[in-house]
């Protein structure tokens, strides 16, 4: 998990350094970068979340026509 948890800026940034030749590549950014920790992947929540964004999508669609 990066420190900077809002990082769109920053990606931004980097690709666009990238694409200028500041970094020759990836592996340049990725030292520039630190981590605090990771997130492990909750599945069961993930599978919560499926079902729900599945009713919803049903829900919309159902509406919407």
């Amino acid at each position: 998990m990066p420190v900077i948890m809002n990082a769109t800026a920053m990606g931004a940034g980097f690709a666009a350094g990238l694409y200028a030749g500041v970094w020759k590549d990836t592996s340049e950014i990725e030292a520039l970068v630190k981590l605090k920790g990771h997130v492990d992947a909750n599945l069961e929540r993930k599978k919560v979340f499926d079902e729900k964004y599945q009713q919803w999508s049903k829900m919309m669609k159902y509406l919407l026509d």
